[in-house]
């Protein structure tokens, strides 16, 4: 199943993929929750930085420090 779309893009949870064509540039926060089998979780918040001119967009995020 998919997420709602976001500023053009959308999260599909069984593939994992974040895909789509952004539709304003700048910073759009992000928050990312994993869970594992045995029902821990970790979260992290960040800024997805959506920049470029024109069609075509780059795509960055840059996770808060120490969490890499």
């Amino acid at each position: 199943s998919s997420w709602p779309t976001i500023n053009g893009l959308s999260f599909n949870d069984t593939t994992a993929v974040l895909s789509g064509i952004p539709i304003f540039t700048g910073a759009l926060p992000l928050k990312v929750k994993v869970t594992d089998s045995d029902y821990r979780s970790l979260s992290l918040a960040y800024d997805l930085n959506v920049g470029g001119t024109g069609v075509a967009r780059a795509i960055t995020n840059t996770p808060p420090s120490g969490t890499e």
